[in-house]
């Protein structure tokens, strides 16, 4: 295996955020070194303390300090390979950094330098809505097969899996089944395995998840008129590492009222603020599942994945949220659709 150019992932700690994440993408090995300018070691960040950070408030314009681990884990140069290797086996490390006497990175090493990831976990796409509020788009075809830089949206979803070795791919039907069956068929010639679940009623954006309890682990779960930059692995590892039965990817929804705002009491006037923003997070429409889950789903059930995880809460079961800063669009409206056409481009 080619060692891989961990003097990419250094920066300092005075890098901002959006910066950092744009390091992290661009370099691929998970992990970020922070150093002074000797190289000394100063902290280390991940894509997780990044997500905990968004979760806490931090913007992308703060910089890095903010969210960087500063008691990180690290190894001596003189340290031995089994010694390393229990480490990655025993605690859920993605790399840790070599130094030498003086504290100084010298190396790191990564985990897929020990042990190689073979989790390729299914991914299911939900596609039997009808897509109403589209209008005339999707009279005749369902809305995961609108076609946006000349292919479906569908396409677009099973791309980006594609291109993160996820190639076990379920889909659920139910409108116009037979323009997504055509089109794709069995995944042959998009590289990929796809399965079709027909839904002989629509069952929401839960019901067939009733279908993966023949499988055993963590399932990918996306709605099918969705395109987004998210990293389905980044989202995989995130509940790996925090070992729930569900994790939810939820973006940052800031709505601003157009006009000034009054507080008063009766007839007195307390306080007026100019335009205030309302800041919520909404479901993004991706998540991990685990697929023990699929036994709180009745057979032929219709219900919606947001109302799965509200059971797994009522059963006191951990459900975790996976903060997005990657570009996301919902599909719900032509508005959107247009969004979506301008951050393809």
């Amino acid at each position: 295996m080619v060692k891989e150019n961990w003097k990419s992932a250094v920066l300092t700690k005075e890098t901002l955020l959006i910066n950092a994440i744009k390091k992290l993408d661009n370099n691929r090995l998970q992990i970020l070194i922070v150093t002074d300018k000797s190289f000394k070691l100063e902290a280390t960040i991940t894509d997780g303390d990044i997500r905990r950070g968004l979760a806490k408030g931090v913007t992308l314009q703060d910089q890095i300090n903010l969210v960087m681990n500063s008691n990180p884990k690290y190894v001596n140069e003189n340290t031995h390979y089994n010694e390393i290797k229990n480490l990655f086996a025993l605690e859920k490390h993605k790399a840790i950094p070599v130094v030498n006497k003086n504290k100084k990175v010298v190396d790191c090493y990564f985990q897929n330098e020990f042990f190689e990831n073979d989790l390729n976990p299914p991914l299911l796409i939900m596609a039997g809505g009808f897509g109403k509020r589209l209008g005339a788009l999707t009279k005749n075809s369902p809305k995961p097969m609108i076609k946006v830089k000349d292919k479906p949206i569908l396409e677009h979803i099973i791309d980006k899996a594609k291109n993160e070795n996820l190639n076990n791919i379920f889909i659920s039907t139910h409108f116009k089944s037979e323009i997504i069956e055509d089109y794709f068929g069995d995944g042959t010639k998009f590289n990929v395995n796809i399965t079709y679940i027909k839904e002989k009623k629509p069952l929401g954006t839960g019901g067939s998840f009733k279908y993966m309890n023949k499988f055993k682990g963590p399932v990918i779960v996306t709605n099918g008129d969705i395109i987004s930059k998210i990293g389905y692995r980044k989202l995989l590892d995130f509940h790996k590492l925090n070992d729930g039965m569900a994790t939810m990817a939820v973006i940052k929804n800031e709505i601003i009222n157009q006009y000034g705002v009054v507080k008063f009491d009766g007839i007195n006037m307390l306080d007026f603020e100019e335009k205030p923003s309302w800041t919520t997070y909404i479901n993004a429409g991706i998540y991990i599942v685990d697929t023990k889950v699929a036994k709180l789903v009745k057979k032929n059930e219709n219900i919606s994945m947001p109302l799965i995880l509200k059971k797994l809460k009522n059963n006191n079961n951990d459900v975790y949220v996976f903060h997005m800063h990657e570009d996301w669009v919902d599909v719900g409206t032509p508005e959107e659709l247009k969004k979506i056409k301008k951050l393809l481009k």
